[in-house]
């Protein structure tokens, strides 16, 4: 959502800051060769995916740490065996691909999802997790699946 309406302030001539103060460019009058605003609009754009990759890049480890904590828990709430499981480790094991779909899924839609859910007996480890796009993952619920990654098979 915000990318959006960063990127739609950006079209409508405007440019919003890291700090999320904007200023307005000088006005583009009818005697301006029509590839200047162009040009602006691609730097602004290249930018705006820098501070946004950035962005990115330092939030991970906070969502690392909150899916570490909440797993561990509902593992220990199930009783189950647990493990110390690295969300990172498992999507490049799995390539950031849906086991369900076969989708490559953007870092906003990956899910891990047990494969034999905590509440059927499952483990809380590496060879019991997989990527599933969200879609996928909600729809499976705790359903159990004789599909696996290829990267365990």
């Amino acid at each position: 959502m915000e990318r959006r309406l960063l990127e739609d302030a950006a079209l409508r001539g405007e440019h919003i800051d890291r700090d999320g103060k904007g200023w307005t460019p000088p006005e583009f009058t009818d005697d301006d060769p029509p590839f200047m605003r162009a040009v602006w609009e691609r730097e602004v754009r290249a930018e705006h995916d820098e501070w946004m990759a950035e962005r990115q890049r330092k939030a991970q480890p906070r969502r690392d740490r909150a899916y570490r904590k909440e797993a561990s828990r509902r593992a220990r709430m199930a009783g189950a065996e647990r493990e110390a499981v690295s969300r990172q480790e498992i999507i490049k094991r799995d390539n950031a691909t849906c086991y369900l779909c076969g989708r490559v899924c953007s870092d906003a839609d990956i899910h891990l999802d047990h494969i034999i859910p905590l509440a059927k007996g499952g483990s809380h480890t590496a060879d019991n997790l997989a990527v599933a796009c969200a879609t996928c993952n909600v729809r499976k619920g705790t359903t159990l699946t004789t599909r696996r990654p290829s990267a365990l098979s």
